[in-house]
């Protein structure tokens, strides 16, 4: 009998725990034990844990990952079942040969296969986790979708990019079932043509296998930075502000006078801000979505930093920071 066993992977930049029993097979009615293979109690693994193959200063690129193992020799690396994927190609090379080195010598021709699901993420990030809604199901949101990315990065040249930053934003609509390409739609581009088309193209080649035919649409978007070789890379050298800080560096916050009690909101509390506008709407998160702070958080996705030329605007389009927003008011109402 195959059992089914779940290990996670969580962390700041990855760490490794076994979580869950074991699990019959669906329609089996064997309740015996699980022997030392099927509980993973003889797993070898590399004793150093995957690395966040960092691409030059200040990359905090993330992405996530869900593999299934299928062991079915005691000398033998586990097959590898590719089930979520936003993983970069060199994050997702660390992981496969990170897994190539596990083996389940205590396994018996009498275990069967014994499958496991792992999960790995990739986080080079100094902003705190936000808590989830009570109401999610699971920690891992969109991606327990099982979006399954390009496993190839898209490839460009100065002809491909031109001379400065391309950015693109692009939405994913899925339908039909897990085989069917996604319709892609750009919502945003400030990019040359070829490297729009190289983006639609590189984004047809997603695929949800897990969508059934008769699934709603399911719509994802997606922003991608582009760089021509040789320009440097403009980020934010802080990831965290404190709320006034972060409104000092907003363009205008008095304009519409308002006014929040922050004791009312389930202070304190951090949100991700990820800076779009003017062209498009800021994106601002809490994680929890209290409706006590939707009010709020819609006036800060108003809020547009001020920048010191459209070409800064241009370079820094699509970064991210966390605010931390603390207890008491905070009262626009006056104009100074």
């Amino acid at each position: 009998m195959t059992r089914h066993l779940f290990a996670r992977a969580t962390g700041a930049l990855l760490s490794w725990a076994i979580a869950g029993g074991a699990m019959a097979a669906a329609g089996a009615t064997d309740v015996s034990p699980p022997s030392p293979a099927q509980s993973l109690s003889c797993l070898q693994r590399p004793e150093q844990q995957p690395k966040f193959p960092a691409r030059g200063n200040y990359d905090r690129t993330g992405g996530f990952a869900r593999v299934k193992l299928k062991f079915v020799a005691p000398d033998q690396a586990p097959e590898v079942q590719l089930l979520t994927n936003s993983l970069r190609e060199d994050m997702l090379d660390v992981v496969t040969r990170y897994v190539d080195r596990y083996r389940l010598p205590c396994l018996q021709p009498t275990d069967g296969t014994v499958s496991a699901v792992q999960e790995f993420e990739f986080s080079n990030t100094q902003k705190a986790p936000l808590p989830l809604a009570p109401d999610e199901t699971t920690p891992r949101g969109r991606l327990d979708l099982c979006y399954l990315r390009p496993k190839h990065d898209m490839i460009f040249n100065a002809l491909s990019v031109g001379r400065e930053v391309n950015n693109v934003v692009i939405t994913m609509t899925f339908s039909g079932d897990g085989e069917q390409p996604p319709e892609v739609k750009v919502l945003h581009q400030q990019a040359v043509p070829r490297a729009v088309d190289t983006v639609v193209d590189w984004a047809r080649a997603s695929r949800m296998p897990c969508r059934k035919a008769d699934d709603p649409p399911l719509v994802l978007q997606q922003m991608f930075r582009l760089y021509p070789p040789g320009l440097q890379r403009q980020v934010l050298k802080v990831e965290q502000v404190n709320l006034v800080d972060f409104l000092a560096m907003t363009e205008n916050p008095h304009a519409e006078g308002v006014r929040f009690d922050f004791n009312t909101m389930a202070c304190p509390f951090n949100v991700n801000y990820t800076m779009y506008g003017p062209t498009l709407p800021n994106e601002v998160t809490d994680g929890e979505k209290k409706p006590d702070r939707a009010i709020f958080i819609d006036w800060l996705s108003r809020q547009n930093l001020k920048y010191s030329s459209p070409k800064q605007a241009r370079a820094l389009f699509g970064e991210d920071l966390q605010i931390r927003v603390p207890c008491g008011e905070l009262n626009l109402q006056a104009k100074t």
